[in-house]
């Protein structure tokens, strides 16, 4: 929902300019709420490729081809599981067309080491990536 230009000019409003988004075609102008008179917030960030929420301890770059070190809590575990199941009904295209569709519906990288063969190893890293993306929303609203 979005204000019309005599509402926005009623609230403290800050305008952050066209913004280009991910899945959007067309930048989209933008405006920071100044809730707290006086406060300055940081800028938007929207250069990051990664923002896992409630994810402990991992330590990797988002270049990096190897997310194995990183153990998959219950409900990742359970999203990689489903994702294994359903997609191997798929011939490779397909199960690419998939994976490369949920990667961007997430905002997940696709990993930049190695190949870019979509072999065994690299859907898995790919599912993997997914599943500790979607793992703590599944945790969080599945209680």
């Amino acid at each position: 929902m979005s204000l019309s230009t005599e509402e926005r000019d009623q609230l403290d409003a800050t305008s952050l300019g066209p913004v280009a988004l991910r899945g959007v075609p067309e930048p989209i102008v933008m405006y920071q709420l100044n809730a707290v008179p006086g406060r300055a917030f940081a800028g938007l960030r929207l250069d990051r490729g990664f923002y896992f929420e409630d994810v402990e301890n991992f330590s990797f770059s988002s270049n990096s081809l190897s997310f194995d070190s990183l153990k998959l809590s219950g409900s990742a575990q359970t999203i990689s599981d489903a994702l294994h199941s359903l997609l191997s009904t798929f011939k490779a295209p397909q199960r690419e067309r998939l994976l490369a569709l949920y990667c961007e519906r997430w905002n997940v990288s696709l990993p930049m080491g190695g190949s870019y063969a979509w072999d065994d190893a690299y859907c898995e890293e790919v599912i993997r990536r997914i599943a500790v993306k979607v793992g703590p929303f599944v945790g969080r609203y599945a209680s």
